[in-house]
């Protein structure tokens, strides 16, 4: 997977100031599945971006309020994610094979590419029940939890 990111030159015109891979970096603990980072911001963004590289070192952890996160997640055939719930607004898309959204309730619905899912903070899991790899994309925002 290819990463490219626009900002000033030092002319002070728009470019490309940087383009390269992006390396999986760790997932959920026990779910098996790759997690690319491939952006972050703070609460505090600001524009034109600076050139610093916000996912540098290749850590993962969840956005507070105001902060985000997009990343690429795939899921090998057969993985479970255990039930969980983080305090982000999440806006996923699958771009290539199915997944099961899983909910708490016990209530499911197959979700295949092309399609998304605004997950609000609410408890689920995601169940790769198919024999191919599940690619989804997710931008998440960091919320208050009331």
């Amino acid at each position: 997977m290819k990463r490219i990111v626009t900002g000033k030159a030092a002319a002070g015109n728009d470019t490309i100031i940087a383009e390269g891979t992006v390396d999986p970096i760790a997932g959920m603990t026990g779910s098996g599945h790759e997690t690319r980072l491939c952006w972050s911001t703070s609460d505090r963004s600001r524009l034109p971006h600076n050139g610093a590289d916000p996912v540098a070192g290749g850590q993962m952890t969840m956005p507070a309020p105001g902060e985000s996160r997009f990343v690429f997640v795939t899921f090998p055939p057969g993985s479970v994610t255990p039930m969980h719930a983080t305090d982000t607004i999440d806006c996923v898309a699958v771009i290539a094979g199915e997944v099961w959204l899983v909910m708490e309730s016990g209530s499911e619905c197959r979700v295949v590419a092309g399609d998304s899912v605004i997950q609000t903070g609410t408890r689920h899991a995601w169940a790769n029940r198919s024999s191919e790899p599940c690619t989804i994309a997710a931008f998440m925002m960091g919320a208050e939890r009331s």
